[in-house]
């Protein structure tokens, strides 16, 4: 009788063990799964984010060449027009001038 009740103890026991170890088992592999999930998601939205940047950064540079462009535009018609209004400038001296010296 005694032999038989510690022959269960151990047995249930033993039992209790294995399936301590088994829930630790599939906790760590559901914990492995996770992780792994996690990792992946965070390496698609690091793509995602890297793409958007690199799309944003190539429409920052197209703009700034356009900017840069209009501005080269405007620096040289603004020279121009100054240039033309020196060339009239100095035709009007010159004209008083031939006018004065007449």
């Amino acid at each position: 009788m005694v032999v038989t009740v510690s022959m269960a103890i151990r047995v249930i026991r033993v039992i209790v063990v294995i399936m301590v170890i088994r829930h630790i088992l599939v906790i760590r592999v559901i914990v492995v799964i996770m992780v792994i999930i996690a990792i992946r998601v965070i390496t698609v939205i690091m793509v995602i984010m890297v793409i958007i940047a690199i799309g944003v950064i190539t429409v920052i540079n197209v703009i700034m060449v356009f900017t840069v462009n209009m501005a080269i535009s405007v620096i040289t018609a603004i020279t121009v027009i100054m240039a033309i209004r020196v060339i009239l400038v100095i035709r009007v001296i010159f004209s008083d001038i031939t006018v004065w010296s007449l």
